[in-house]
């Protein structure tokens, strides 16, 4: 997490997820992300049919700033980086 320009930005690496399985909220001062990932791989050839299949749950949680609001939370997900941002309350 770092602050710069009066808003908190986080970066998270997530490589491979679907930007639809991302899940983000706030909850009690917190940052709560999380991905529920189920990926499918078939081989079909002339001798044998093979299926696997493969689940996955990412969570990851962070405690915000008392000054950052909530409400403005921004998200962009490119190339594998999850980049959250938050705007600080000015007094």
């Amino acid at each position: 997490m770092k602050e710069q320009n009066g808003k908190y930005f986080i970066t998270i690496e997530v490589p491979g997820l679907d930007k639809h399985a991302i899940n983000i909220k706030t909850e009690n001062g917190q940052l709560i992300v999380s991905a529920n990932v189920s990926k499918e791989k078939d081989n079909n050839t002339t001798t044998y049919y093979q299926r696997e299949r493969r689940t996955s749950n990412y969570r990851h949680v962070t405690l915000l700033p008392t000054d950052a609001n909530e409400e403005s939370l921004h998200s962009e997900y490119k190339d594998g980086l999850l980049t959250i941002t938050f705007e600080k309350i000015i007094p």
